[in-house]
């Protein structure tokens, strides 16, 4: 067992480091590009966000004016209000198997978050934790949801959430944290190389599809899963107009949040459901176990051989561990789970 898990921490290193020598390289050389005077063959210009919407968005798809922002959401089924928000430079569409799987059961309200997706970038430019809260305030009064909700946020999604739960403890049922950072931590490399000199132009003109798909492999645990469509999804969705530039203010932010833990976050009060990939390299499973400190009583399912979206690599059964717990408050834990 002592070996198998050395083995498995020795590839992990490995990998680790393959990650952090290719985006190196990118970065060195992105910035001898801008140094010699930008080189056009290499930048990447932004998608037609018309040509965007022919690929991603479809019959349930809807705009909402939000201070300015026009909002891409679907508001699908009837019953209990399900609201879900997605990650970092991801979109509504991580959760589409949960809308498989449990979505006869619920209204489900997903969105994708302002500075990704269709949505874009916010008009106030300001990507703060009481932006996105007043952001959520405003979608739900505009789509008339008066009971309870459940919310559920994976990542960047799960630190809104649980601030959203903070400020209107009266409004939310249960909540749902999907590899929810809140606590001090490191930061992954690509997201420290928004502090890098030249990043302004960096991240805003130069994104090769290569840098997308690394990403993603280092975040899925299951290789295969990592698809072209998948892939292209994200991509395409990057370049989206104005996307970029948000991207990176929402990683300087997040650079700076790392720094120290979380204010407010033991004043989470209702039933919520830690939900985490034991292989996640970016909200690794000390963070799963810090919220367990702050909050004994949460119940929690750790899983086996996957990475930071369980949604995405485990839709089923990340979908159905979601719909025992709001209807019954507590899902079974398993000998694995153990803390």
């Amino acid at each position: 067992m002592q070996a198998r898990m050395q083995q498995g921490t020795g590839r992990a290193t490995g990998e680790a480091y393959r990650q952090w020598l290719k985006l190196a390289m990118f970065g060195l050389l992105a910035l001898l590009a801008i140094h010699l005077g930008g080189c056009q063959s290499m930048q990447t210009p932004d998608m037609s966000l018309d040509v965007l919407k022919q690929k991603y968005a479809n019959q349930h798809s809807r705009f909402i004016d939000i201070d300015g922002t026009m909002v891409h959401y679907r508001d699908q089924g009837k019953g209990q209000p399900l609201v879900l928000m997605h990650g970092m430079a991801s979109s509504l569409h991580t959760w589409d198997g949960w809308q498989t799987y449990i979505g006869d059961h619920y209204r489900i309200i997903r969105f994708d978050v302002p500075g990704f997706g269709l949505t874009g970038p916010l008009a106030s430019g300001e990507y703060k934790a009481e932006t996105y809260v007043r952001i959520i305030e405003q979608l739900l009064k505009k789509l008339d949801v008066k009971e309870k909700i459940t919310l559920a946020g994976n990542s960047l999604g799960g630190f809104i959430a649980w601030n959203y739960a903070i400020a209107h403890p009266e409004q939310v049922d249960r909540l749902i944290l999907l590899d929810a950072p809140a606590f001090k931590q490191d930061v992954p490399l690509v997201v420290k190389m928004a502090n890098w000199p030249g990043a302004e132009s960096i991240g805003t003109q130069y994104s090769p599809r290569f840098l997308v798909s690394a990403n993603l492999r280092r975040l899925y645990a299951n290789q295969g899963m990592v698809t072209d469509e998948l892939v292209d999804r994200y991509y395409d969705l990057t370049l989206r107009p104005g996307n970029r530039p948000a991207m990176l203010r929402v990683f300087r932010a997040m650079i700076d949040g790392a720094k120290q833990d979380a204010a407010g976050v033991e004043k989470i009060s209702m039933p919520t459901l830690l939900m985490w990939g034991k292989e996640d390299p970016w909200v690794p499973m000390s963070i799963a176990l810090r919220w367990l400190q702050v909050l004994p009583q949460a119940q929690y399912r750790f899983y086996d051989g996957v990475g930071h979206m369980p949604m995405e690599e485990i839709p089923m059964e990340s979908a159905l561990d979601a719909h025992r717990f709001i209807q019954t408050g507590s899902v079974e834990v398993r000998d694995n789970d153990a803390r």
